[in-house]
């Protein structure tokens, strides 16, 4: 809102050479509406031979910033900021209450859940709750692991495709399958799959003068899994 305050301050700012067009951009950046300019202006145009007009509302407030010669006046809040406005002090003031209130709260929980067994008082909710919890946790971790496990096999067995492919590559080439994984790198492999887990090379059996193989993983559980090559 235009005040009196603001009025003398326009006429400050002209007084020292600012141009209108200079303080009108200044005023604009700043969060004052043109037709609160304008109705500046008008006012010290006329205000000895007219009365000045309706003072115009505000859309929003907005911060001010420094101006050309010296601070522009800060707007003062509208009725309803005034209503919810706190000051920095009492803004941390409620701040803290509220983490003091949630502490008091976490405690509270905390205690009416583990310590009333320390003082040896039986709460039947609390009980079945708590073994609900317990009975609960083992069958959620059995299934998060039994997903791990799978993936990890996944690849495994991903793996041992791979090898295999490679190693009829390599028999066509010598008619006859490789005493070692490491004779597939670079040529028919460029590089040697491993396990997920232990990072070792899998296990590669030649057999029947290497014209035959199994090379084989161990899956979760101890499982033995191969892919094999017959003669």
């Amino acid at each position: 809102m235009a005040t009196r305050h603001f009025i003398e301050y326009v006429k400050s700012q002209l007084a020292t050479g600012i141009s209108k067009y200079d303080l009108r951009a200044t005023l604009l950046s700043s969060g004052w509406r043109e037709v609160d300019i304008d109705w500046v202006y008008s006012a010290i145009e006329h205000e000895e031979d007219a009365p000045a007009p309706a003072t115009p509302t505000p859309v929003s407030e907005k911060p001010p910033i420094p101006s050309l010669a010296s601070p522009i006046p800060a707007r003062s809040p509208t009725r309803s900021q005034e209503k919810f406005y706190q000051p920095p002090v009492e803004r941390e003031k409620a701040r803290s209450h509220k983490y003091a209130i949630m502490s008091v709260v976490v405690l509270v929980a905390a205690f009416g859940t583990f310590g009333y067994r320390a003082l040896g008082i039986e709460v039947p909710f609390v009980d079945s709750w708590t073994s609900k919890v317990r009975s609960n946790a083992p069958s959620f971790l059995d299934r998060v692991f039994q997903v791990r496990d799978s993936g990890y096999d996944s690849q495994r067995k991903a793996g041992l495709k791979s090898i295999r492919v490679a190693l009829q590559s390599y028999y066509i080439d010598h008619a006859q399958y490789p005493t070692s994984l490491v004779e597939l790198v670079p040529l028919h492999m460029k590089e040697l799959p491993t396990d997920p887990i232990t990072h070792q090379s899998y296990e590669y059996f030649p057999f029947n003068s290497r014209r035959a193989y199994e090379v084989c993983a161990t899956l979760a559980g101890g499982i033995f899994y191969c892919e094999e090559k017959e003669s």
